[in-house]
């Protein structure tokens, strides 16, 4: 199904760089090489992560800006050259999207550079719209890609913590690559399941093994994470995983390496 979807994903990275493409391109080497090093803390320390607390995420990494903007702008270009991630986008494309309700209600926590967002704007089955972040630079910084990406119509991006949200029932959540960089992922599933109307759908997206300079929180392998998900309150009725560029699933789970794991779920 990622073949399908190669030129729309392409052609989203082309309208976010624009005349900047040379410059995002650098930055994937740079965030590859950033990669590279975690890998190596990963494998020497029994498959654990280098940071275990968002203070320290904040310290190291978030409170860098051109640090910030590169890792960005790098893993933006990994949505066409890694697998696993053309796979989740196709999977959320085809699989998530398409079995909400007509008119339905959508929230996006951390939308980042607005891929899936606009996929929502751009859909005339959807009603209200509306993403949360905790950063003004980071809402400010998916306006301008929204923008960029010529949506129909702009969602409500609103500055909140989802700790500190009070919950409001929708139809269709999204947490695509956000839980791995919490350091009580638990605690936002259950936030997240409040988020759900009685129908609601929920779409995650969380890489396991995969070393990054601010990811906080893996499970083992894809049976560990649908589980450590089913027990915060939801029902998973859909799932996806995608393996490392030029790996299966088998391999890549006997080896500890990257896979993509996507659930859709609803209310337990």
């Amino acid at each position: 199904m990622e073949v399908r979807n190669l030129e729309y994903i392409a052609k989203q990275i082309f309208d976010l760089t624009g005349n900047r493409i040379d410059q995002f391109i650098r930055d994937y080497t740079f965030i590859c090489e950033l990669q590279t090093k975690e890998e190596y803390h990963f494998r020497r320390n029994n498959n654990t992560y280098r940071l275990s607390t968002f203070e320290e995420a904040v310290k190291q990494v978030y409170s860098d800006k051109p640090f910030m903007t590169s890792y960005m702008n790098g893993l933006l270009m990994t949505q066409i050259w890694w697998a696993n991630h053309t796979k989740m986008l196709s999977f959320y494309r085809e699989n998530f999207l398409v079995g909400n309700v007509d008119n339905y209600s959508h929230l996006e926590i951390g939308p980042g550079h607005g891929k899936l967002l606009a996929m929502v704007c751009n859909d005339n089955r959807s009603g209200n719209i509306t993403a949360w972040d905790i950063s003004p630079a980071s809402i400010q910084s998916t306006r301008e890609a929204l923008r960029a990406l010529g949506v129909s119509r702009m969602p409500l991006l609103e500055l909140v913590d989802m700790f500190d949200a009070i919950p409001r029932p929708f139809d269709s959540v999204v947490f695509s690559e956000v839980l791995e960089h919490m350091e009580h992922p638990g605690k936002a599933l259950e936030v997240l399941r409040n988020c759900l109307s009685d129908h609601g759908r929920l779409f995650i997206h969380v890489p396991i093994n995969s070393p990054a300079p601010d990811h906080l929180f893996n499970q083992p392998d894809p049976d560990s994470m649908r589980k450590f998900v089913e027990q915060h309150g939801l029902r998973i009725v859909d799932t996806f995983y995608a393996p490392l560029t030029n790996y299966n699933l088998e391999k890549a789970v006997d080896l500890k390496l990257t896979v993509s794991c996507g659930f859709i779920a609803q209310k337990a």
